[in-house]
């Protein structure tokens, strides 16, 4: 029996082959990750924030865009609560509901009144980028700057968006589906973050494109990027294994599951695009398998590849 037949999970299997029955998308939903939970948004801005901070960039960013939000716009709302003026999600699938978007919201602001410390690894072990420190960054968010952010009429403005997100005037754009770069006005954004997101996304090279034109000229990307299977394959890194054929019989007719593409694809597709000052963070893990037993058909990996299940990414324009 070959090794990539070894990895597979019957379950996920299965769940590709129900994607083809014809009332599949009114009985099965899953959700997307973490966003719903408060705690978990509010650690993710502040890593992003503090990771920012000590490569010396904008710690005020202004306009920020949110690829993948998921189960809820928290990341963005937490956001907005810590200065942003506008928010702009894009997703493949509208997933956030106004009445969970307004609890976590309340939650943060309640968390940033309070100067709650980070969230570490112990409350949330998955998460990334560590961080030395998990103090409430104080040197980045100080009392004056804290004061303005949390003006009461600064709040409910972003609480009125929430509730009328599609309004001219609304802090919050939540774009479902975004399909191209035309979606965004070039040179717009002074950040681009995602958590998780980027090893969802089919089409990356046209995704660092879209990225590089929204940014301004003093914008950056800010990305934690997981390569894991996701409970695809039994091993962290068994999804490289599967052939084109077996994987999309367990990808089915979700609309994203996995790309399957590696860090140096990441690496690549920033540098051919034009992004300068990468920095990287990876996350290491042991390979169960050789480079040689790597599926070949589409997938160039290498072997430090094959032993980054994790990265995180700032690179500017």
């Amino acid at each position: 029996m070959s090794k990539a037949l070894l990895q597979i999970r019957l379950s996920e299997l299965l769940y590709g082959l129900s994607t083809y029955l014809p009332l599949h998308n009114l009985i099965s939903r899953r959700c997307t990750g973490g966003t719903n939970m408060s705690a978990y948004c509010y650690s993710v801005w502040l890593r992003h924030m503090v990771m920012a901070e000590q490569n010396n960039l904008n710690t005020s960013p202004r306009i920020v865009a949110e690829l993948g939000p998921g189960d809820s716009l928290g990341i963005g709302l937490t956001a907005l609560v810590f200065g942003a003026e506008k928010y702009y999600a894009f997703d493949v699938v509208e997933f956030a509901e106004i009445k969970k978007n307004l609890r976590v919201f309340e939650d943060i602001v309640a968390f940033a009144k309070k100067k709650r410390n980070i969230p570490d690894e112990n409350e949330f072990p998955e998460v990334k980028p560590y961080l030395d420190n998990y103090s409430f960054p104080e040197h980045i968010f100080p009392e004056e700057r804290l004061n303005r952010c949390l003006k009461p009429e600064r709040l409910e403005r972003i609480r009125e968006s929430i509730q009328n997100p599609h309004r001219d005037d609304s802090v919050i754009r939540y774009v479902v589906p975004w399909s191209s770069q035309s979606v965004l006005e070039r040179n717009t954004v002074d950040l681009i973050f995602s958590q998780a997101v980027l090893e969802h996304v089919d089409d990356l090279r046209d995704t660092y494109k879209a990225m590089y034109d929204w940014l301004n000229d003093d914008g950056y990307l800010s990305h934690q990027i997981d390569f894991k299977s996701h409970g695809t394959a039994k091993d962290w890194n068994g999804h490289w294994l599967y052939s084109d054929f077996l994987w999309n019989i367990i990808r089915g007719k979700r609309p994203y599951l996995l790309n399957r593409q590696p860090y140096s694809s990441h690496k690549r597709l920033l540098k051919q695009e034009g992004f300068s000052r990468i920095q990287v963070k990876k996350v290491q893990a042991d390979s169960a398998f050789t480079l040689q037993q790597v599926n070949k058909q589409s997938r160039q990996i290498s072997e430090e590849d094959l032993n980054t299940c994790g990265a995180y990414i700032l690179a500017t324009k």
